[in-house]
């Protein structure tokens, strides 16, 4: 009896040490484990004559070995989200009722384009959603910067915002003197609307190709034009602006080059922050940065 309890002591220690020496997986973990069974051993009868029971002799331990697949576990972004940074695209759009102020500076950009926007000032923005354009058939949504008083200047930027990370960017209006009754004073507007895939990966690059009309005091320009977006930044912030520090935010990297700028692309810089959409966007010789946040 001694030697069979020895014998089924050292079966069990080889099973454990070798379920604990089990591997790892990328794509799904594999356990094995050793389970001990008896074979039925049939009893021996005692010699004649002899007055002790029939005795049973202990059978050798049999190890069969189990094995088990668990399957790999997988995480799913919510409905809206960027498939990189994780930021909801509801979450980056301020609400219909609130505002936020912007140091603009859209004077005189270092671009060769005919046409200049000569909007300045610390300007209250807001969001409307599902508006007209005077001209255009459908609504849109636009940014508003300023244009909210009797000599307030003003910059309008107009898109559509229907699917998640995708701008259909429409055009744009200069109001340097405020609402005068004339209409604005600058005016470019893409034939089709520009559709801007903002869902790459950092350093993807999208690039289309549209037709431009400008028109300002100079006249009448009709152009064409590229636009190439690349997600510069996916790390979702800190980034510091006028007004403070946002823990969330994705750089984006915007070219335009061809005919519309006449000269050497023309690189627009514009970082996005969760509920302030936008809070900086840098050209050369011009910017629009956040200064109090959206609430």
């Amino acid at each position: 009896m001694i030697n069979a309890r020895r014998t089924i002591f050292l079966a069990m220690s080889v099973a454990l040490f070798v379920a604990g020496c089990g591997g790892d997986d990328a794509s799904e973990t594999t356990m094995t484990t050793l389970v001990t069974t008896q074979a039925a051993v049939a009893p021996t009868d005692p010699p004649t004559g002899s007055t002790e029971p029939p005795t049973t002799t202990a059978p050798l331990p049999t190890t069969v070995p189990v094995t088990t697949t668990v399957a790999p576990t997988t995480t799913t972004l919510p409905p809206g989200a960027h498939p990189v940074a994780g930021i909801l695209w509801a979450d980056l759009l301020p609400g219909p009722e609130d505002a936020a102020v912007y140091r603009v500076d859209m004077v005189v950009p270092d671009t060769p384009m005919s046409h200049q926007w000569g909007v300045a000032g610390d300007l209250q923005a807001r969001m409307e959603y599902g508006v007209e354009w005077f001209g255009r058939a459908g609504t849109y949504d636009r940014l508003v910067f300023g244009l909210d008083g009797p000599g307030t200047p003003g910059l309008v930027f107009y898109f559509r915002l229907d699917d998640p990370w995708v701008v259909e960017f429409l055009g744009m209006e200069a109001w340097p003197a405020g609402d005068t009754g004339r209409g604005p004073e600058a005016v470019e507007t893409f034939a089709e609307p520009a559709t801007l895939d903002l869902s790459g990966g950092t350093g993807e690059t999208f690039t289309l190709d549209g037709f431009v009309t400008a028109i300002d005091s100079f006249g009448v320009d009709e152009l064409d034009a590229s636009v190439a977006v690349t997600l510069r930044n996916a790390e979702a912030g800190p980034v510091t602006v006028a007004a403070g520090t946002f823990e969330r935010a994705m750089v984006y990297e915007i070219l335009l080059f061809g005919p519309i700028v006449g000269g050497p692309d023309f690189p627009i810089e514009i970082t996005v922050s969760p509920g302030n959409l936008i809070l900086r966007m840098s050209m050369p010789g011009a910017s629009i940065e956040l200064l109090e946040s959206w609430g």
